[in-house]
C-alpha cells in the first residue's frame, strides 16, 4: 500500500466514509476580525489532511456544476467572524465555518500537499483542478512544483502549471516558458495562463510566437497573458490576432490590447468594432476602447449608441465616458440622454459629465425633469459637477422634488455652482 494511501486509512479517510469526519475549529489568531481589510489569507491556519480529503471527496461526487462553482469560490471566503457570527442563522455550526475558513488559508499540513499532489492525476478535472489550486497556495517548495511541470503525465503537467500561476511562483518563470513547447495543446494553454499571472515583462518574448499556435486555446490564452502582462512591446504581435478566425481569439486580443492601453491599437479595434459579425468582439473591442481611452473612438463608439442593441449601447455609452481629452460631445450621446431606455439615459448623462462639453448644457438641464427619479438626480448631479450657471432654475426647483435624492443632489449642486 502507497505511504499516502497507508495515511488516508490510519486517519479513516480511505473510503466514502471520510465525508462524515468533522475537523475540529482551528485556532483563530488574534489579529484576525471583522472589519480588519488587510488580506490574511497566508496568515491563516490552512485545512489540514482530513479536511482536504473530505473537499476533494465530496467534489467529486458532487454535481458537476456544483462542484465548478466550488472550485471558483475556493479561496474567495470572507473570514466568517469566529465566535460572534454576524449575519449569521442562530443555529450555525460554528465547528463548519472555522473548516470553512481554513480552506482561505495557506496549505501547510504536509499530509495534505500529499494529497493534493496526488490528485492531480485525478479523472475528474473538477477535483484535479481544486487541488492543483490548493497546492499553488500552499508551502510546497518550488522544486517540488517545478518536477510536477515536468511530469510524463500531461494531466499532472497541466495541473502543474495551474498551481504555479495561482500564487506567485516568480522563480519558476523559465521552467513555464518552456511548457510553450509541449506537445499538448492543454498544456500550453495553460502555460500561457501561468505566465500571464506571472506577469514578468520577460516573458512577452515567450509568448509572441505562441500567438501563431494551431490551437485556438493556445492563441487565446497567450494573447490574454500579454495583455495581462501589460508590456507595449507586445502590441505589434498582437494586432494580427484582430484578424484570427476563432472569435474567442477576436475578442481576448481586443480585451488585451485595452488592457496594455495601446493606442496604436485603437484604429484596428475601431474596425473590429464596425465590422466584426459577433457581437461578443464587439463587446470586447467597446471595452478595449474604453480601457485604451483614444479621443479617436468617439465616433465609432457614437455610432453603436443608434445601432439598435441596447447592451452594445450601453457599453458605449460607459466607453466614451472614459476618453481622454474628449472636447466635444458627439451628437448620438446627446440624443441617448433622451432615449427611451433608462439605462442607456443614465449611461449618457454620466458620459457627458466626464466629457464637460458646455453645449450638453440644454440636453442636462431637460434630463433634471425626467420621469426616473435615478436620471433626474444624475443629471443634477451633472450639472452640479459642470457649474452650469444657467441650470440655476431648474436645479432650484428641484429642491421640492419627491425623491429625497434628488433633493440632497440639488442642494449640493446649487452649493458648487455658487462657489463657481
Amino acid at each position: 500500500m502507497k505511504p499516502l494511501a497507508l495515511l488516508l486509512s490510519a486517519i479513516g479517510l480511505g473510503s466514502v466514509a471520510a465525508a462524515r469526519v468533522v475537523t475540529p475549529p482551528a485556532a483563530v489568531p488574534q489579529s484576525l476580525h471583522i472589519g480588519d481589510w488587510t488580506d490574511w489569507s497566508d496568515e491563516r491556519p490552512g485545512p489540514d489532511s482530513a479536511r482536504v480529503a473530505i473537499l476533494l471527496g465530496a467534489m467529486g461526487s458532487t454535481d458537476a456544476a456544483v462542484c465548478e462553482m466550488l472550485s471558483d469560490q475556493l479561496g474567495n471566503f470572507w473570514f466568517s467572524g469566529g465566535e460572534f457570527g454576524i449575519g449569521r442563522l442562530a443555529d450555525a455550526r460554528v465547528a463548519a465555518r472555522a473548516a470553512r475558513d481554513s480552506l482561505s488559508g495557506r496549505l501547510r499540513d504536509p499530509a495534505a500537499i500529499a494529497l493534493v499532489t496526488e490528485r492531480l492525476a485525478s479523472d475528474d478535472p473538477c477535483v484535479r483542478r481544486t487541488a492543483a489550486r490548493l497546492l499553488g497556495r500552499s508551502t510546497a517548495p518550488d522544486a517540488a512544483l517545478a518536477r510536477l511541470v515536468a511530469d510524463a503525465n500531461p494531466r499532472i503537467r497541466e495541473a502543474g502549471l495551474l498551481a504555479v500561476g495561482t500564487h506567485d511562483r516568480p522563480d519558476l518563470r523559465t521552467r513555464v516558458e518552456s511548457a510553450l513547447t509541449d506537445r499538448e495543446a492543454g498544456v500550453r494553454a495553460m502555460a500561457a495562463w501561468a505566465l500571464g499571472s506571472l506577469e514578468d515583462r520577460t516573458s512577452v518574448d515567450a509568448l509572441t510566437p505562441v500567438l501563431r499556435d494551431p490551437d485556438v486555446r493556445v492563441r487565446t490564452n497567450a494573447a490574454w497573458a500579454l495583455g495581462a502582462i501589460e508590456n507595449p512591446r507586445a502590441v505589434s504581435a498582437l494586432l494580427p490576432l484582430l484578424r484570427d478566425g476563432d472569435v474567442g481569439v477576436r475578442a481576448t486580443t481586443a480585451e488585451a490590447l485595452g488592457d496594455i492601453e495601446a493606442i496604436e491599437a485603437a484604429a484596428p479595434i475601431e474596425q473590429l468594432l464596425e465590422r466584426d459579425a459577433d457581437r461578443r468582439v464587439r463587446f470586447a473591442a467597446i471595452e478595449a476602447l474604453g480601457q485604451i481611452e483614444s479621443p479617436s473612438s468617439a465616433e465609432p463608439l457614437a455610432r453603436v449608441l443608434e445601432a439598435g442593441d441596447a447592451e452594445l449601447a450601453l457599453a458605449a455609452a460607459d466607453a466614451l465616458g472614459s476618453l481622454d481629452n474628449l472636447r466635444r460631445a458627439p451628437a448620438a450621446l446627446m440624443r441617448a440622454a433622451s432615449a427611451p431606455d433608462p439605462r442607456l439615459r443614465r449611461s449618457a448623462i454620466d458620459a457627458l459629465s466626464s466629457i464637460e462639453d458646455p453645449a450638453s448644457a440644454d440636453v442636462l438641464i431637460a434630463a433634471v425633469s425626467d420621469a426616473v427619479p435615478d436620471v433626474r438626480r444624475q443629471a443634477i448631479e451633472a450639472l452640479g459637477s459642470m457649474e452650469v450657471v444657467q441650470a440655476t432654475a431648474a436645479i432650484t426647483r428641484a429642491l421640492g422634488d419627491s425623491d429625497p435624492e434628488v433633493r440632497r443632489a440639488a442642494v449640493e449642486a446649487l452649493a458648487d455652482i455658487e462657489d463657481r
